[in-house]
């Protein structure tokens, strides 16, 4: 049974991506709360033009005054690519890792 005392009455739960494995939560344990979940997906987003230039928009202003900070951990060029990637498929990181374009 998952821990959703954390949440107000009537709170939503948002899952952002599934790194860790499937969530497992049940009506049961939403009713008690009248709780609401719901799943950002990504790929949902970016194919559908305008809800991912509105994301966009809001969010890149964010960033660049340090209000929100993606935490990336790590930065590799073209070359070093396939290190980055053993490193996601193994699990081995924490944050964003990114990947940089030469100018």
């Amino acid at each position: 049974m998952a821990d959703t005392t954390a949440l107000k009455t009537f709170g939503m739960l948002v899952s952002f991506g599934g790194a860790s494995g499937q969530a497992e939560l049940s009506a049961a344990e939403l009713r008690p709360k009248s709780l609401r979940w719901a799943w950002f997906g990504v790929f949902n987003a970016y194919s559908q033009p305008d809800v991912w230039a509105r994301g966009v928009a809001n969010l890149v202003p964010l960033i660049a005054s340090g209000a929100v900070d993606p935490y990336i951990t790590g930065v590799y060029t073209r070359e070093q690519a396939p290190e980055a990637h053993r490193l996601l498929e193994g699990r081995l990181s924490q944050g964003k890792l990114a990947l940089v374009h030469p100018n």
